[in-house]
């Protein structure tokens, strides 16, 4: 239950073999690359036409994981509307991702040949669903201009001005019908005025007038709002309507196909994803070597990485076994250094490492905080539920689906952790009479129960002070061990001791208060009053000067 010491190593190679090398180090899962330092005639060269075509896969590829899975969405949706049928490809419940080994990874880039021609053709698929999709967004933008003129007989080309007349069609705002229709009444001598049809917030009138009125016409009609029919087809509104209809249920006929066709190309989805997966590790790669320092002709790289000290051989062993034309330079961590950490811990403490890492990623430097995480989750966690019956549930169920569910290493981590908070809560809901709410007082139950927290109140309130203490202690002398191995004695006794001494002597008052105690309460004084003085007399002892201090 350690942090894992590092050391850097630097790797000087041939440039042609450097993707070799990164492939060795990425199989083996224990190294981290940083970024070298500078280096006398060397430079740094990001390869951006690498990167650009690489950044271009991966934008074709996102473009068919995405069109297969939202198809597959639509596909859902027709099925519960029972227009088709469909049957997803099922997953096991609470599967985690699917484990790919290594070299099936990194070969996975030989089927993109045939992987990008099913692209393309997704590519002219959705090109075609775009086109039809655009029709039908054009086909009822018009249908809705034409609706307000659907009970028309006449074609709209019929519409035109002779040589003593004029005609005018269009529409006008619906919310002033009723002032229009005063208009109406007053046009009969020099111009006729005759409503159409109401549709939504419009009206569809038509006016009529000689030659020498169309000026006092147009202006009348214009004064309630009058936009002029920009439509001149020579079928009447209905016909046209009808014929948009007919479209319109072939072109969904045709989206329906065209899903179908879609879905069909899931079985290539995992393939999309993995060699998707590959494309961005290949980015990454190519990130990474932009900031290799290079030789002036650039035949030889180096590059530097964190890798633990354990394992430095066996790293060196397996580069050189595959790559003959390389050197290693390892140093040990020196000052200014920020080395990554790797924390080694047994399968019940490193599950815990999820709960310290929701709050920071311990550093290189420090304690490796786990085991004392764990052992206060567990405690707290199962005081704060303490019902027996809910941590028997919890600990069964947690057990089972660790047996039965291959989960994602995050989800198995979290699934221990609340498997153990289930033990902890039977060994509390066993001391507090805690079995689903059930009265065990007259059971076998009963005997072990220490006390019930609601007849006692106090003592859990007790408990639960005792366990605070407990735990800031535990966090003081773990810092006290950290300035003490730092060379810091005095700050360990001034910053840390005084407050030990605070605490035994709260800890003594509190004792006092137990009958047949009294004596300990001027000692508990004494002590706490020692402690603060302590704590207060020595923290400007770094300052200087007697005023400062």
């Amino acid at each position: 239950m350690a942090i894992v010491q590092m050391q850097k190593m630097k790797i000087v190679t041939l440039s042609n073999e450097k993707d070799k090398i990164l492939d060795i180090l990425n199989k083996l899962r224990c190294v981290e690359m940083k970024e070298p330092e500078e280096i006398e005639h060397t430079h740094t060269r990001f390869n951006e036409k690498r990167a650009s075509d690489v950044s271009s896969k991966l934008s074709k590829l996102n473009f068919a994981i995405e069109l297969i899975s939202k198809e597959q969405a639509e596909r859902l949706k027709l099925v519960n509307a029972k227009i088709v049928e469909y049957e997803k490809p099922k997953k096991p419940f609470m599967a985690g991702k699917t484990e790919v080994d290594f070299e099936t990874f990194i070969s996975s880039s030989k089927e993109e040949v045939e992987l990008f021609s099913k692209i393309s053709e997704l590519e002219q698929i959705q090109d075609r669903l775009t086109e039809i999709k655009g029709k039908i967004t054009k086909n009822n933008n018009l249908m809705n201009s034409l609706k307000v003129y659907e009970p028309l007989k006449t074609a709209f080309s019929s519409f035109k001005n002779t040589k003593n007349t004029s005609v005018f069609l269009g529409t006008i705002p619906s919310n002033i019908e009723s002032k229009f229709d005063i208009l109406i009444a007053k046009s009969e001598k020099n111009f006729y005025v005759e409503k159409i049809h109401r549709s939504g917030d419009l009206i569809s009138i038509f006016a009529v007038s000689h030659k020498d009125f169309e000026e006092e016409c147009f202006t009348s009609i214009q004064e309630f709002g009058f936009s002029k029919c920009s439509h001149e087809f020579s079928s009447l509104p209905s016909e046209i309507m009808s014929n948009m209809k007919n479209e319109m249920e072939e072109f969904s006929k045709e989206i329906i196909e065209i899903n179908k066709t879609v879905v069909e190309y899931e079985k290539f989805l995992g393939n999309f994803e993995l060699l998707y997966d590959y494309y961005v590790f290949k980015l990454e790669k190519i990130e990474m070597q932009g900031k290799f320092r290079r030789t002036k002709a650039e035949k030889v790289v180096i590059f530097d990485s964190w890798i633990p000290k354990e394992k430095i051989e066996d790293v060196q062993k397996t580069i050189t076994k595959y790559s003959e034309c390389v050197y290693f330079d390892v140093k040990d961590v020196e000052e200014g250094d920020l080395p990554p950490t790797l924390t080694k811990n047994n399968q019940i403490v490193s599950a815990f490492e999820s709960v310290t890492n929701m709050y920071s990623t311990p550093s290189y430097f420090e304690r490796d905080p786990n085991f004392s995480v764990m052992i206060f989750f567990f405690v707290f966690f199962g005081f704060m539920l303490s019902d027996a019956g809910y941590g028997l549930f919890l600990a069964i169920a947690c057990y089972a689906a660790l047996k039965i569910f291959k989960f994602e290493t995050g989800m198995r981590k979290l699934t221990i952790v609340i498997g153990l908070g289930g033990i902890s809560t039977i060994f509390w809901g066993i001391l507090f009479g805690g079995w689903f709410s059930i009265d065990v007082s007259n059971t076998f139950l009963g005997k072990l129960t220490l006390f019930t927290p609601l007849d006692n109140p106090l003592g859990v309130l007790g408990i639960a002070i005792g366990l605070g203490v407990v735990h800031i202690l535990w966090g003081l002398a773990l810092k006290a061990i950290a300035l003490c191995k730092e060379g810091k004695v005095l700050d360990a006794i001034f910053d840390i001791g005084s407050w030990y001494l605070f605490f035994f002597g709260v800890i003594f008052v509190a004792l006092s208060m137990v009958p047949g105690m009294s004596m300990f309460m001027n000692i508990g004084i004494y002590v706490a009053i020692s402690g603060l003085g302590l704590l207060v007399l020595t923290q400007g002892r770094k300052e200087k000067g007697l005023f400062k201090k």
